[in-house]
């Protein structure tokens, strides 16, 4: 069929055929068919809808990245321009550049959602952004996350020291009782240890062995807790290591004695 130039709509047809040699009626036959045609008309189709980026960890407010809603128009080429309305929902607060979006069919267009943070808690937070207009299938949705980490851990609890005879060196045994993020935080990472100010190192377990220590001078140690995104807790956990030459003080398990500050 040649339908250059044919408008849209419903073309019926009918097909004869003959026996041209005879010319006999009951050697004949008759058919029937249609074709619709729609190259013309306006098709309506779901808009694509891509918000980047789809999660982000935030441990600063400076960190923040803005999200950025991409929005293609799916319409056939005969159809007219679409206006779509963009809703965001979020326990946060939102900003958005500009709404609604103007598109030709085929056309593609962004918008960029700032989140507001003012007051917001640690915790991981869902976005979702929706499309729409006034015309029905015009609608499309799409979902992100935030999660906020703005606040240091606790410092660790009970710290204690106490010598440890055991092997060939003596050791100064420093423990302490796990910290805490917080309900919304990404966790403790791991602790660092500091004796009279300088770093000895760092550790995931909730214990420390100073086989350098001072037999002159007190030991003072100080645990740090670093969480997952790297914040620092305020202020130590500390305790206090004295050595007196293997005699037997306090909560020092022979050997030295324990100082809580």
């Amino acid at each position: 069929m040649n339908v250059a130039g044919a408008a849209d709509g419903l073309y019926p047809m009918t097909i004869n055929v003959v026996d041209t040699d005879t010319g006999s009626a009951s050697h004949a036959a008759q058919g029937s068919a249609s074709l619709e045609l729609n190259v013309n008309s306006c098709v309506i189709g779901a808009p694509t809808v891509e918000l980047t980026p789809s999660q982000q960890l935030v441990s600063d407010v400076s960190e923040l990245q803005a999200y950025m809603l991409k929005v293609t128009n799916n319409d056939s080429s005969f159809c007219d321009a679409s206006s779509w309305a963009v809703d965001v929902t979020s326990a946060l607060g939102s900003s958005l550049m500009n709404s609604p979006l103007n598109l030709d069919p085929g056309d593609n267009g962004t918008t960029i959602i700032n989140m507001l943070m003012a007051g917001a808690a640690d915790g991981t937070y869902p976005i979702t952004v929706q499309i729409s207009d006034s015309t029905p299938g015009h609608h499309a949705e799409v979902g992100a996350s935030l999660q906020l980490d703005l606040t240091a851990p606790t410092p660790s609890s009970d710290v204690t020291a106490q010598l440890n005879k055991k092997g060939r060196n003596k050791s100064v045994q420093v423990s302490w009782n796990q910290a805490s993020d917080g309900p919304g935080g990404t966790g403790v990472a791991s602790y660092s240890v500091y004796r009279n100010g300088v770093l000895l190192g760092s550790t995931t377990s909730m214990n420390y062995k100073d086989f350098n220590f001072s037999t002159t001078i007190d030991n003072v140690y100080d645990v740090y807790a670093v969480d997952q995104v790297g914040h620092i807790s305020a202020t130590p956990g500390n305790v206090t290591y004295t050595y007196s030459g293997g005699e037997k003080h306090g909560g020092g398990n022979g050997g030295g004695k324990e100082k809580k500050k």
